[in-house]
């Protein structure tokens, strides 16, 4: 019997692309909450111009494209990483780098034990004695060579070809026998691809701060004491460079410039500022920083393919995930806006590499999740439709997609509503005491939850947004039972002397809320079905339960 338990596979595979890296996270986030992921130990292939393992100084509020996977290391759910990485992408020494990740007791930030440049460089080492919750990672540093030429044409008859013969670094069976080492038949993992895997540019190559952000490692095999050394330099060196640029930010006249420039280290600073500005007399110094950023013992990776290259190695990646087995999910970053991939091949790129894909493993869950993202609604409280979130948690008994334009009719009805029942404070004391003060108490409490249910469901957070409905059911069906007792009670007294309120109150109010509530509870129902499904249930078996409330309400009512 086999150690690892069997896969939970979707129906068909899940394809997200996004744009920014980062926004990959919620999805697979998503995958762990419905448990087609394990909460512990994920394994990940991750096909990337660029490692992605620098931390965060906020660990989970600042997440971006270079620093996204650390953070669910920390988690615990993710304890191994095989980057693999085409020939012009050299960040990380080749070969396999066990380090533990963790925070560091003496500032509290997370911090590594790797020795490795790219870890140095930005100030991330400490020892292991000096961390406190670590968590193990192992990661493989593969790079993946594209087939040769003349073996292009064959990669759809044959799972290996003839370069890729041997063990040779970068070849098909040395991608294989890595990736092999710690990913067995039956575990699950993700697939995760950059797009700038095949064609890459460096949007900073042009801003010159290499001088000024030069990264001088230490000696091979160094001492602990040296590594810290080496650290604490380089620590201070990144901390005087930010607040340079940011007092440059505030004033870049000459006197700031000359008064940063005296400092150790920042000679060149001057000859830096005045060439930007001789190309911009505002520059952006924050992009600057940025930039310098990515100069430590080298530069960020800069190879722009050609179709011809991109093929070769769209072919090399097909042959080894031919032999690999059927990922549980795949994430897909364009990373064409802040230019890692040329926005003249991005979309040609994807839509070859997901022709592979299908050619793989048969129909694909396509999510173009990029297509619903905007750069203008980033600091607006929604990040997406309720629609669309509704799209990402289908159920056996989700209606078709028009069938929610129902909801514009209904809050029409509902603005009538509010008009009719506020233009009772104009009309003295009789219309006041019209409806009960427990009707307006309900009412206004419901629209109250209403918001707080539609800032839960765009957030994903489904329990919470489960009880909320539930809630807005109760509070709809008092303030129904209210309107009801009160046309009965009042019912001959208005018919004699307002049969216009008797009508607006029958037809406005208590239809109103009668389809409202109606709708509310099929919404909760459906709620219920997600729910239940991300705990483990089946989907038909969570929609039959829900199906079953719905018959005993019909029956109730």
């Amino acid at each position: 019997m086999s150690r690892f338990p069997l896969k939970r596979l979707y129906t068909e595979l899940p394809v997200w692309v996004v744009e920014d890296h980062h926004d990959v996270v919620r999805h697979i986030y998503r995958a762990i909450a419905s448990r087609h992921l394990p909460l512990q130990n994920i394994k990940m292939v991750h096909l990337d111009s660029h490692p992605d393992l620098l931390i965060p100084e906020k660990l989970f509020s600042e997440l971006s494209i270079e620093n996204w996977i650390m953070p669910m290391v920390y988690a615990g759910h993710v304890s191994c990483v095989a980057w693999l990485h085409p020939y012009w992408a050299q960040q990380i020494t080749e070969g396999e780098h066990r380090m533990a990740v963790g925070r560091d007791s003496s500032t509290t930030t997370i911090r590594v034990t790797s020795t490795d440049d790219y870890f140095l460089s930005d100030g991330l080492y400490v020892s292991e004695k000096q961390l406190e919750n670590p968590k193990a990672l192992r990661l493989n540093v593969v790079k993946v060579n594209p087939v040769k030429q003349s073996q292009s044409s064959l990669t759809e008859g044959s799972s290996r070809s003839s370069s890729n013969e041997d063990d040779e670094e970068g070849s098909t069976s040395y991608v294989l026998k890595i990736i092999s080492s710690f990913l067995s038949e039956t575990e699950p993992y993700i697939l995760d691809i950059d797009l700038d895997f095949f064609s890459c540019k460096n949007p900073f190559k042009e801003l010159y701060t290499e001088e000024l952000y030069s990264f001088k490692g230490p000696r091979p095999h160094a001492a602990e004491e040296e590594l810290d050394e080496c650290v604490d330099q380089r620590v201070r060196q990144l901390e005087d460079l930010e607040a340079a640029f940011a007092d440059l930010l505030e004033d870049d006249g000459e006197d700031t410039v000359t008064r940063w420039a005296r400092n150790p280290g920042m000679a060149s600073l001057t000859r830096l500022v005045s060439s930007l500005k001789s190309r911009n007399p505002c520059p952006d110094y924050e992009m600057v920083h940025q930039a310098g950023l990515t100069c430590d013992s080298g530069e960020l990776p800069h190879h722009i393919s050609s179709d011809e290259e991109i093929d070769r190695l769209i072919s090399a990646v097909q042959l080894f995930l031919k032999a690999l087995p059927k990922p549980t999910l795949v994430t897909m970053s364009r990373s064409s806006l802040d230019e890692y991939c040329p926005v003249e091949q991005v979309d040609s790129v994807q839509s070859r590499v997901l022709a592979v894909l299908e050619n793989l493993y048969g129909p694909l869950d396509l999510h173009r999740d990029y297509e619903n993202s905007s750069t203008e609604t980033q600091d607006c409280p929604f990040h997406s439709s309720t629609g669309n979130v509704s799209a990402l948690y289908e159920t056996d008994i989700t209606p078709a997609g028009w069938t929610f334009s129902i909801w514009g009719v209904i809050y029409t009805w509902l603005t009538l509503l509010v008009i009719y029942t506020t233009s009772y404070v104009f009309r003295g004391s009789w219309a006041q005491t019209l409806l009960p003060y427990t009707f307006y108490f309900c009412w206004m409490a419901n629209l109250v939850l209403n918001m707080i249910w539609l800032l839960l469901w765009d957030r994903e957070l489904m329990l919470a947004a489960l009880v909320v409905l539930i809630l807005m059911v109760i509070t709809s069906c008092t303030a129904l039972f209210c309107c009801c007792f009160a046309t009965d009670y009042y019912g001959l007294w208005l018919q004699e002397y307002h049969r216009k309120d008797l009508f607006c109150l029958r037809v406005l109010v208590q239809n109103g809320l009668a389809l409202y509530t109606t709708w509310t509870s099929i919404a909760s129902l459906i709620n219920f079905s997600m729910v239940l499904h991300l705990w483990g249930v089946a989907k038909s078996t969570a929609a039959t339960a829900s199906l079953c409330i719905l018959f005993a309400e019909v029956v109730a009512w």
